[in-house]
């Protein structure tokens, strides 16, 4: 196994080669959660941080999740097919 964020991953790494691992989720969520908090803090106006609208903060919410549940989709179908190997081409590929 390669370690936090590595890009190569191979057949042979299987199913946890597209789940991420409990540290990378572990500090991702606090990070996100006080990236999110920042403008509500008493001290944000000091450096001129003003809370997004309700709407606004909805939408990146949504925009973020199906950004995360595609890019999941798309690795999942990636290695499944790395898994089967090199498609066998027939005599009627090049025809």
């Amino acid at each position: 196994s390669q370690g936090i964020g590595s890009p190569m991953h191979t057949a042979e790494d299987g199913l946890h080669a597209i789940v991420p691992s409990r540290l990378l989720f572990g500090l991702t969520c606090p990070v996100a959660l006080l990236a999110l908090a920042i403008p509500y803090l008493p001290s944000a106006s000091w450096f001129g941080f003003v809370p997004l609208p309700a709407q606004v903060m909805a939408g990146l919410v949504v925009i973020t999740l199906a950004y995360i549940t595609a890019s999941e989709i798309i690795k999942h179908r990636f290695f499944t097919r790395a898994r089967r190997g090199p498609r066998q081409e027939s005599f009627n590929d090049h025809a």
